[in-house]
C-alpha cells in the first residue's frame, strides 16, 4: 500500500500521541457529539466538538487546563481549531467533521471543503464530500478530481478498511503526477458516514523523502472523525 505497509490500517489508531506523555482520545458523546480528551492516564482536559450546531460559539468548554497544555480556542460559525501542545484539533462544524493535524500546518477551508498544506506545500489533504454510491466507485471518483487525464494517474492499491468509528471505508492508493510535473502519490478515501459518503484525498512525495512524511499523514487520517457516531 505505496509503503504504509498493507497489513497495517491507514485509518485505525486508538488516540493521536500529542507528547510529554499525553495522548488525545475521541468518545461519543450526546447526540451525536465528538468529546475529546487530553490524558496521561487520567483525565486533564475535555472538551466537546459539538458538529451539529454550525451557530453555536460556545461549544468547546476545556476542564481543567495543566500547565503548559495550551486549550485557547475561537469558535466560529463554520470552523474551529484548538491548539493542544504541538497538535491542532480542527473542526468543521458545517460538515461534522474533526481531525488533528500538527500545529504548524495550515488549514483552509472553503464551506464543507477543507484543505490542510504541510508547511513546505509536499503534504496536501483535502477533506469534503465524496460522490454517492458504492464506496469503491466513490474513492475512484474522488482520485479522479485532481487528476482529469487518466494517463497522469496509476492505481496501485484498492481495499476496505475500517475507520476507528466502525465505518466502513475504501482506500484507492496510487501515483499521479503532480502540478509541477512529478510523480506524486496518493491515498484517495471514501467513508460511509451517517450523512452521506465522505471524502479524504492525500498527496504527498514519492521516493525516500516519504518516510519522512509518512507518522503525520498516519496520525491526520486516524484522527478523522465524523458527527453522529461514536469512539
Amino acid at each position: 500500500m505505496l509503503g504504509l505497509g498493507r497489513d497495517e490500517s491507514i485509518l485505525r489508531s486508538k488516540v493521536a500521541t500529542i507528547g510529554l506523555g499525553l495522548s488525545l482520545a475521541f468518545a461519543a458523546g450526546a447526540g451525536g457529539a465528538i468529546v475529546a480528551s487530553v490524558e496521561n492516564g487520567r483525565t486533564l482536559a475535555a472538551f466537546d466538538l459539538d458538529l451539529r450546531t454550525p451557530d453555536r460559539a460556545d461549544d468547546v468548554s476545556v476542564v481543567p487546563s495543566p500547565s503548559g497544555l495550551d486549550t485557547s480556542g475561537t469558535a466560529a460559525a463554520s470552523d474551529q481549531t484548538l491548539s493542544l501542545h504541538g497538535l491542532r484539533v480542527y473542526a468543521n462544524r458545517g460538515a461534522g467533521y474533526v481531525f488533528i493535524h500538527p500545529a504548524e500546518w495550515n488549514v483552509t477551508t472553503h464551506g464543507e471543503d477543507s484543505e490542510l498544506r504541510s508547511p513546505g506545500g509536499e503534504v496536501v489533504f483535502s477533506f469534503g464530500q465524496a460522490p454517492a454510491g458504492p464506496l469503491p466507485d466513490a474513492a475512484t471518483a474522488v482520485a479522479d478530481r485532481y487528476f482529469s487525464d487518466p494517463e497522469e494517474m496509476r492505481i496501485v492499491s484498492s481495499h476496505e478498511e475500517t475507520t476507528e468509528q466502525g465505518l466502513r471505508a475504501w482506500v484507492v492508493g496510487g501515483i499521479g503526477q503532480g502540478p509541477a510535473g512529478r510523480d506524486d502519490r496518493f491515498l484517495a478515501i471514501s467513508v460511509d458516514a451517517p450523512s452521506g459518503n465522505r471524502a479524504i484525498m492525500v498527496r504527498f512525495p514519492s521516493g525516500p523523502d516519504v518516510l519522512d512524511v509518512l507518522p503525520e499523514i498516519r496520525s491526520v487520517i486516524s484522527s478523522y472523525r465524523v458527527a453522529g457516531e461514536g469512539k
